[in-house]
């Protein structure tokens, strides 16, 4: 399993967020929508770094429980062993290669 690419991809909630709550695009809508002012969000700080710690974690762990949902992806990439393919890689692909 590639984990480098699981710790990238718990990311992209995070970047999804900065976008959609940003003022020039839903940011204002969302606060509005819920009752919020720029006064009332500035005297009632939250931890910042406690939600983006909680959201990176729970992101990670659902890209390793969706990476493994997969089942037929990672069964034919974990048949290769790094840099080294074995021969029932070869027939996998020959067999399944151009179905998903």
């Amino acid at each position: 399993m590639n984990f480098s690419v699981l710790f990238a991809v718990a990311l992209v909630p995070l970047l999804v967020g900065m976008v959609w709550y940003n003022p020039k695009v839903f940011g204002n809508a969302w606060m509005q929508a819920n009752g919020f002012t720029e006064e009332s969000v500035k005297a009632n700080p939250r931890p910042m770094w406690q939600i983006f710690s909680f959201t990176y974690i729970f992101s990670l762990l659902a890209a390793f429980i969706f990476s493994h949902l997969c089942v037929h992806q990672m069964g034919a990439f974990s048949l290769t062993e790094g840099t080294n393919m074995l021969p029932s890689y070869d027939a996998f692909m020959a067999d399944y290669g151009k179905l998903f």
